[in-house]
C-alpha cells in the first residue's frame, strides 16, 4: 500500500520529466533537420548556387509543421548561423555582421524564414484544431447515435409493453364479457381455459371449487388432460400437501418451478400429474372468501414472473366472480322450483295483483275453484267478477291494504264461476308491493 501511494505521488513528476523529454526530442529534430539541410546544400552546392538558403527553408518549415513554433525559431537561428558561417563571405566566419548587405541578406532570410515558419506552425495549428474538432463532432455524432439508439430502443420497448398490455386488457375484458354471460361451470372453466392458454402460455389447467363446509376441494374442470377423470379428484384440505391447499388456505398464489423437488406436491400427486413438471396456483377470491383454486401447468420446468402470477391471480378473481353467479343464479332457479311446485300444488287459490287491482297471476288451483282460465282475465281488474253487493266493502279494504303495507286483511265475498253462480270464498290479503321477488314472479 506504502509503495502504491508512494508510485501515485511521484506519478506527476514522471509526467513533467516525461513533457520535458518530449520538447527536448522536438529541439533535436529540428537541429538535425537543420543539420541534414546543410550537407546537402555543401554537396549540392553548384546547382544550389542562386538558391542556397532553399533547403534550410524546407528544414525550417518541417521543423514548424512537425514540432511547433519553438522548434521553427530554432531551425532559423541555426540557418542563419550555416549561412553566415559557409556561404556568405567570408566564409568559414561569423564576421558577415558587419557588412550591411550581408545583415540585409539575412535579414531577408530571417523575414522569410519568421513568416514560413509562423504559416507553417499555424497552419499545423489550424489542421490540428480541425482534426480535433473532427475528433470531436465524430465523438458527439457517436454519442448522439448511441443515445437515440437506446431511446429508439427503449421507445420499442415501450410500444411493445404498450402492446402487450392493451392485448391483455382487451383478453381480460373479453374474458370479463363472456364470464358474466355464463351460465354453468363448465362455461367458465371453457373460457378461463382459453384466456390463460393466451396469455401464459399454459399446457394444462385446472379448476377446483370447495364443497360447501370448505374443507375439500374438487375437481371442476381442466383441460390438457381427461376432464372427467379430474372431476374425480378431492384435496382433503387438512389432510393432504399440495399447492392448491396451500394458495386456497393462505389466498395467496404458489409457484412450484418443480414438481418432482417441491415438497408441497404429495406424493399421490407427484405421480398422478407425472407429465407436469412446473405450475402455479392462484385462489378463486371473491373479497375475502375462498370458493376454490385455479391452477396452470407446464409440460417444462420454467419461473413464473410477477407479471405472470398477476394475470393468474386476475384470471381467478374473474373465475370467482363468475362462479358466485352461477351459484347464486342455480339457487334462484332451485328456489324459483319450489316456489312454482308449493302454488301449483297447493289447494287454496293464490292471486297477485297490482296497486290498481289489475290481475298479475292466478294459480292453478284457482282454475279449478272457479272453473275458468285466469289467462283472458290477465291485465283486467280483478273487481270485475265480485258481486255488487260486496264490492264497495271489498274495495276499501283493498285501498287499506295499499295504504298500510304492514297490515293483513281478511274478508268474506262472492265470486262469480265460470256457470254464472256466485261461489262463497273467504280472501286474505297482505301488501307485497315492495317484495322484488314477488314483483319478479309475477312477471314469469
Amino acid at each position: 500500500m506504502a509503495a502504491l501511494q508512494k508510485r501515485e505521488r511521484n506519478l506527476p513528476k514522471r509526467k513533467k520529466f516525461c513533457s520535458v523529454l518530449l520538447h527536448l526530442s522536438h529541439y533535436t529534430a529540428a537541429s538535425m533537420a537543420v543539420a541534414l539541410a546543410l550537407v546537402l546544400t555543401l554537396l549540392l552546392r553548384s546547382p544550389l548556387e542562386p538558391t542556397l538558403a532553399s533547403l534550410f527553408f524546407v528544414a525550417i518549415v518541417v521543423s514548424s509543421w512537425h514540432y511547433g513554433l519553438g522548434p521553427g525559431l530554432l531551425a532559423i537561428f541555426l540557418s542563419a548561423l550555416a549561412l553566415d558561417y559557409f556561404f556568405i563571405p567570408p566564409v568559414y566566419t561569423f564576421s558577415s555582421f558587419a557588412h550591411w548587405s550581408n545583415l540585409v541578406q539575412l535579414g531577408v532570410f530571417l523575414g522569410a524564414a519568421l513568416m514560413i515558419s509562423s504559416l507553417a506552425a499555424a497552419h499545423k495549428q489550424a489542421e490540428v484544431a480541425l482534426r480535433s474538432a473532427h475528433d470531436e463532432l465524430e465523438r458527439r455524432v457517436q454519442q448522439r447515435t448511441t443515445e437515440l439508439s437506446k431511446t429508439n430502443e427503449a421507445l420499442q420497448t415501450e410500444v411493445t409493453n404498450r402492446k402487450q398490455v392493451e392485448q391483455e386488457r382487451n383478453i381480460l375484458y373479453q374474458l370479463a364479457h363472456d364470464l358474466a354471460r355464463a351460465s354453468d361451470v363448465n362455461t367458465i372453466a371453457s373460457h378461463l381455459f382459453v384466456r390463460a392458454k393466451s396469455l401464459l402460455k399454459a399446457d394444462y389447467g385446472w379448476l377446483m371449487l370447495a364443497n360447501a363446509n370448505g374443507t375439500e376441494l374438487i375437481g371442476a374442470a381442466a383441460y390438457g388432460m381427461d376432464t372427467a377423470a379430474f372431476c374425480q379428484e378431492r384435496i382433503d384440505l387438512s389432510r393432504e400437501i399440495a399447492p392448491a391447499a396451500v394458495a386456497f388456505l393462505q389466498k395467496q398464489p404458489v409457484v412450484v418451478a418443480d414438481v418432482a423437488q417441491n415438497p408441497l406436491v404429495s406424493e399421490r400427486l407427484r405421480k398422478a400429474y407425472h407429465f407436469v413438471q412446473s405450475s402455479c396456483v392462484a385462489p378463486l377470491l371473491k373479497g375475502e372468501h375462498v370458493v376454490g383454486a385455479f391452477m396452470v401447468g407446464y409440460t417444462s420446468q420454467r419461473e413464473v414472473t410477477l407479471e405472470e402470477l398477476r394475470l393468474l391471480q386476475l384470471l381467478s378473481d374473474e373465475a370467482a366472480l363468475a362462479v358466485e353467479r352461477a351459484r347464486l343464479a342455480d339457487e334462484v332457479q332451485r328456489s324459483e322450483k319450489r316456489f312454482r311446485a308449493l302454488i301449483e300444488q297447493s289447494t287454496d287459490a293464490i292471486a297477485l295483483l297490482a296497486a290498481d287491482s289489475t290481475l298479475l297471476y292466478v294459480s292453478p288451483s284457482g282454475s279449478r275453484m272457479f272453473g275458468r282460465s285466469w289467462e283472458e282475465r290477465i291485465g283486467r281488474s280483478v273487481f270485475e267478477l265480485i258481486h255488487p253487493e260486496d264490492l264497495p266493502s271489498i274495495k276499501d279494504r283493498f285501498a287499506q291494504l295499499v295504504r298500510e303495507p304492514d297490515v293483513t286483511l281478511s274478508a268474506q265475498l262472492r265470486y262469480q264461476h265460470q256457470d254464472g253462480s256466485w261461489r262463497w270464498v273467504e280472501a286474505v290479503g297482505q301488501n307485497l308491493l315492495a317484495e322484488p321477488s314477488v314483483q319478479v314472479r309475477a312477471g314469469l
